[in-house]
């Protein structure tokens, strides 16, 4: 399913979610809270760089591969709709 970075950063685990929020609001890569991918890696993947964060590079990295490797799942967003639609 397609959603946008921002919604898939809603649905990170607590103990990342404001992290990712925080540095995709302050940093941004260069996709837009709009643009559409496929899945939660790619959302950490685009939504800010990762060198570029307080947590650094190696802290983002082993999240993006946690998610990869089904360790870290979506969690469910409480009756909130984030989407622009």
């Amino acid at each position: 399913m397609k959603d946008t970075i921002l919604n898939y950063l809603y649905k990170l685990p607590d103990k990342y979610r404001s992290k990712a929020i925080s540095n995709h609001t302050n940093k941004p890569k260069y996709l837009s809270n709009y643009a559409f991918i496929k899945s939660m890696a790619d959302a950490i993947n685009y939504a800010f760089d990762w060198n570029c964060t307080p947590e650094g590079f190696e802290y983002w990295a082993d999240i993006y591969a946690a998610i990869q490797q089904g360790r870290i799942k979506e969690q469910e967003v409480q009756s909130e709709n984030y989407s622009i639609y």
